[in-house]
């Protein structure tokens, strides 16, 4: 082996334990690095803090270089870069809240536009994520809700009022769409909520009225005055509808409270006799039609009068004008009740009679005594017809 040949395996040699070395040196880095990597960045920190200008000359030079490092990284890391945001803004919620704050202060105008525009561009898919949202975190939502409410009652009151001011019209016009489109629904709710709450609603409606008696009742008072008709015929359509239902609730009470009805009705029939004289005249047909199933037909009435051909409107017409005094007259029949034959062969009642006997044409307005002594003659004759 020659000079020269043994310098170069010496240097080869060299060579390979000088890179075995920097393998092994950079493993140890590494190793350390890794035990020791909090204090590392700690240290890095504080030579940033106290050196800042030769940390921007660094970035300055290689920017470009760093830009693009970090970009790759942060792709292939994004859930970690998440991850790391997340617990930072956890750490530091103060402060990030008031540089947003601040931020949002100075570039206000700005913003609002911004949102505005992304919001127009991308108007479906932020209503779709939004209800994506509501719909998976809705404990969550009422939760906050309820917090934020509680922490800031009077500042939610004098938005509230400000924005309903405001916006008058538009809000009510979206109620009554609403309302229209959501009818079976609303009821539903009302419904439900009325059963959950029957005996606070009840004692909340009874401390109102107490309150505020005067103001109620004339309210109520105007307003069926002003809508009179309508009522009516709310109310007889309701009646037409619940029949069965409303004479079980009238039965009920009349059971319950039998001596209060008798008296209401007494006290109501008085009055409304002295004020009204076609009331009065209606009352007197009723109760001689009552009594004339007694007597003829050996029955009580069975049915509305209207079964048996009864037109009160018609009759009361045609006995107009009334007399000044009504306690001196009496309604008196043309053909006498004691002519017509109100049973058929087979004992039932034979209609045609019974209308001819009621028709308008056949009643009158007759002296007490007249109506008397017409009375007794026109027995005699039946008797003598009978016989």
């Amino acid at each position: 082996m020659t000079k020269e040949e043994a310098t170069l395996r010496h240097r080869e040699n060299q060579r390979r334990s000088y890179k075995n070395n920097i393998e092994k040196r950079r493993a140890k880095q590494r190793d350390n690095y890794r035990k020791n990597k909090q204090k590392e960045s700690e240290r890095k920190k504080k030579y940033c803090r106290e050196h800042p200008e030769k940390g921007q000359q660094r970035y300055q030079k290689n920017k470009l270089k760093t830009l693009a490092y970090l970009k790759i990284w942060r792709e292939k890391n994004k859930d970690k870069v998440k991850q790391l945001c997340k617990n930072w803004r956890e750490r530091n919620k103060e402060y990030v809240a008031e540089k947003q704050h601040e931020y949002w202060v100075n570039n206000r105008e700005k913003l609002i536009k911004q949102n505005k525009e992304r919001h127009e561009k991308n108007k479906e898919k932020v209503h779709e994520k939004n209800k994506e949202y509501r719909q998976t975190h809705v404990q969550q939502i009422k939760i906050k809700k309820r917090e934020y409410l509680n922490n800031n009652k009077e500042k939610v009151r004098t938005y509230r009022r400000k924005y309903a001011e405001k916006n008058k019209d538009r809000i009510l016009q979206s109620h009554r769409l609403y309302i229209q489109n959501n009818q079976d629904l609303i009821k539903k709710r009302r419904y439900q909520y009325y059963i959950k709450n029957k005996d606070r609603i009840k004692e909340r409606d009874k401390l109102y009225y107490l309150e505020n008696r005067e103001e109620k009742l004339a309210y109520r008072k105007k307003h069926y005055q002003e809508n009179i008709d309508s009522i009516h015929k709310k109310q007889k359509e309701n009646r037409e509808k619940n029949r069965d239902k409303l004479n079980l609730i009238a039965k009920k009470y009349r059971d319950n409270h039998h001596e209060l009805v008798l008296q209401r009705n007494r006290v109501y029939r008085h009055k409304r006799i002295q004020t009204d004289p076609e009331f009065r005249v209606k009352l007197r047909i009723r109760t001689s039609f009552q009594h004339f199933f007694v007597l003829y037909l050996k029955q009580k009435k069975n049915g509305s009068s209207k079964k048996y051909g009864l037109d009160y409107k018609s009759i009361i017409e045609s006995l107009k004008p009334f007399p000044e005094d009504m306690s001196k007259y009496h309604i008196d029949h043309f053909v006498p009740l004691c002519s017509f034959n109100f049973l058929n062969l087979d004992g039932s009642i034979n209609l045609e009679e019974v209308k001819k006997a009621y028709a308008p044409s056949n009643l009158r307005w007759l002296l007490k005594e007249e109506n008397l002594k017409k009375g007794i003659e026109d027995r005699k004759l039946s008797f003598h017809r009978k016989k």
